[in-house]
C-alpha cells in the first residue's frame, strides 16, 4: 500500500467522514459523489450556495467542496458565510472551479479556502489530496484547542485578600 493509500484509508477508517459537495452542475456533483463514495466517504450534494449553507447549518460535516460559480449564493459568499459562523469556522473547504484566474484563486484563499483545485479534477488523485486537507484541518483545530487551554491556564488567578 502506498503512503497516499495509507493516508486515505486511515482518514476514512477513524470515523465516518461527511462531505458536502456544493456545485450547480449535476454531472460534476454525481461524479464527485461516486468517486468519494467509493472511498467510503458519506456525501451530500447541494445545488447552490444557499442550499449548501442550509445543509451546513443543519448537520455536521468534515469537509466542504465548493464551486465558485453557483446561483443564489456563489462560492465566494458561501466561504465567507462559513468562516463568519462560529460553529463552521474550522470546517476545511476545498474549492473546485473551472475558474483558473489568479484573482479568483487569491480571493478564495483570502476568504478562507484551504485548497483550490481547477476543473477538470483528477479523481484518481483527489481522495489523497482531500485526506491531506482533512488531516491538516484536524491538526489545526486540535492545536487551536490546546492554545486556548494554555491561555486559560496562564490567566492570573485572583489573589486572596488578607482579612
Amino acid at each position: 500500500m502506498t503512503s497516499h493509500e495509507t493516508d486515505r484509508k486511515s482518514s476514512a477508517d477513524h470515523a465516518t467522514i461527511r462531505v458536502l459537495v456544493a456545485d450547480d452542475d449535476p454531472i460534476f456533483a454525481a461524479t464527485a459523489a461516486s468517486c468519494l463514495r467509493r472511498e467510503d466517504y458519506v456525501v451530500q450534494h447541494a445545488a447552490d450556495g444557499y442550499e449548501a449553507f442550509e445543509a451546513l447549518g443543519s448537520a455536521d460535516f468534515d469537509l466542504a467542496i465548493v464551486d465558485l460559480s453557483m446561483p443564489r449564493i456563489d462560492g465566494f459568499r458561501l466561504i465567507a458565510l462559513i468562516r463568519a459562523t462560529p460553529r463552521m469556522r474550522m470546517l476545511p473547504i476545498i474549492v473546485m472551479s473551472s475558474r483558473n484566474d489568479v484573482a479568483a484563486i487569491d480571493e478564495a484563499y483570502a476568504l478562507g479556502a484551504n485548497a483550490f483545485q481547477t476543473k477538470p479534477i483528477n479523481w484518481a488523485l483527489f481522495p489523497s489530496h482531500m485526506a491531506g486537507v482533512i488531516r491538516t484541518a484536524k491538526l489545526i483545530k486540535d492545536l487551536s484547542g490546546e492554545v486556548e487551554r494554555l491561555r486559560a491556564a496562564a490567566k492570573p488567578r485572583p489573589r486572596k485578600s488578607a482579612a
